[in-house]
């Protein structure tokens, strides 16, 4: 079972990576459904891998909505994926859509042929496909190696019907990885039912603020919990690791 855990920045690569886990995907703002990170981000995670075994991918997302893109923002992330080769990415993880929620073939292509030499997972842009069979063909043809997909649900577990009858569509030709509130509490009946060989989840819990002043304006809609952020948690990856382990 390969274990990709989605990581919010370069303290939660540092985290993720010590427990042994097999793949990260570096992203930033989990709370938009994950953006493109920080160069910085993306070269200090990378320079764990002289301490840890595991891959780095990066999340090619310039801006958080909808996945179809105009030609400016084709060309950022064009050079987004360039940059996370010259910096020695293992891959990157990207998707783009029609209106009419196709896959977006001709916007691919130069973004697929920048990143020629890393891996390449189709991210949970899947998710809004309206012929999830047709879409994964293409997606299949284009050279990707996975796609990340809650099962077109709101989580995994919701959609594990349809990620189980799409992994047997899928087979040996590319791999599905279910991803999207995947935790120990459903983690074994997700792989058992569904026969993934690979998963994907953040273990993030919250970290409080340690911050005292209360006066300024409000940065975010939660006045609550304006200073709070997210980080990887180590126990919540060694238990559905420890979970996975009974299933042999």
């Amino acid at each position: 079972m390969q274990i990709e855990i989605c990581t919010n920045s370069f303290s939660s690569a540092k985290i993720a990576a010590a427990t042994g886990v097999d793949r990260i995907e570096l992203c930033q703002a989990l709370e938009l459904g994950g953006l493109t990170p920080s160069p910085a981000d993306i070269e200090l995670s990378l320079a764990l891998r002289k301490r840890f075994d595991f891959k780095v991918y990066v999340l090619i997302r310039p801006r958080p909505g909808d996945f179809c893109y105009s030609s400016e923002e084709l060309e950022v992330m064009r050079k987004d994926i360039l940059n996370c080769k010259i910096q020695g990415a293992d891959g990157v993880a990207l998707g783009a859509l029609t209106a009419n929620a196709q896959i977006d073939i001709e916007a691919l292509k130069p973004l697929i042929e920048a990143g020629e030499g890393m891996g390449l997972t189709f991210h949970r842009a899947f998710d809004y496909v309206r012929d999830a069979e047709q879409s994964m063909e293409e997606i299949i043809d284009l050279g990707f190696e996975r796609i990340l997909t809650s099962g077109q649900a709101n989580t995994a577990i919701e959609g594990k019907d349809f990620l189980r009858s799409i992994i047997e569509k899928a087979g040996s030709r590319i791999s599905v990885m279910p991803g999207g509130g995947i935790n120990a509490g459903n983690v074994k009946t997700l792989v058992e039912y569904t026969g993934a060989k690979e998963i994907h989840f953040s273990a993030k819990e919250t970290i409080k603020s340690g911050f005292e002043y209360s006066g300024g304006p409000s940065l975010n809609a939660n006045k609550d919990a304006e200073f709070d952020y997210w980080c990887t948690n180590a126990e919540r990856i060694e238990e559905i690791k420890r979970l996975l382990k009974e299933l042999g």
